[in-house]
């Protein structure tokens, strides 16, 4: 399965899904509510205005459309509520020598762009 076909994943509480247009507003709405801790930890949350976090889905919606990134942006949601619980950042990381020994590129989570909603 190439990882940019995936719809989503569910778990008996939790939702793992792409990022959809719309999902801008509560992320901003997470990102504000934590943005104290945020701004601790991770330079992107100096700007946290509507317009930056709509570029963000923006570029992850094109991500899981397009394939040509190598960044592709999900977010948890809790199924009972159906709230925006966190958001993560599969990364695929492509080694050049890999890839020249047909091997199959690794790929890595990263957790860049957090925040709970509260």
């Amino acid at each position: 399965m190439k990882i940019y076909k995936l719809i989503q994943i569910e778990t008996p509480r939790l939702i793992i899904r792409p990022v959809h247009l719309g999902d801008e507003f509560p992320l901003n709405k997470a990102v504000n509510n934590s943005l104290d801790l945020l701004q601790k930890w991770q330079p992107w949350a100096k700007d946290p205005s509507i317009e930056a976090t709509r570029g963000f889905v923006q570029r992850g919606v094109f991500a899981w459309e397009s394939c040509f990134v190598e960044d592709f942006p999900m977010v948890v949601i809790h199924k009972q509520d159906q709230k925006i619980i966190f958001i993560l950042q599969i990364a695929l990381i492509i080694y050049p020598l890999l890839m020249y020994l047909g091997l199959t590129p690794l790929i890595m989570i990263q957790s860049n762009y957090s925040a709970h909603v509260k």
